[in-house]
């Protein structure tokens, strides 16, 4: 999943945002993430962190499984 984030205000997109890997470790990710062309180009940077994911419908785990490993 991936998408931009906003001001305080929800109202303005701000320029930055937020990419979700499901990765096997924070190496994998940053990886993925440093294969970007965004990062690797220097045109945005990142930082890495985990996420536990506390509610989920499995099916948008496994629809995001089946794009990423496509």
């Amino acid at each position: 999943m991936a998408g931009p984030t906003s001001d305080l205000s929800g109202e303005m997109m701000q320029g930055s945002g937020m990419i979700i890997y499901r990765a096997s470790s924070l190496e994998e990710a940053k990886e993925w993430a440093e294969g970007d062309p965004m990062h690797s180009q220097n045109v945005r940077r990142f930082v890495i962190r985990k996420w536990l994911v506390n509610e989920c419908t499995p099916a948008i785990i496994s629809d995001v499984k089946k794009i990423r490993d496509s």
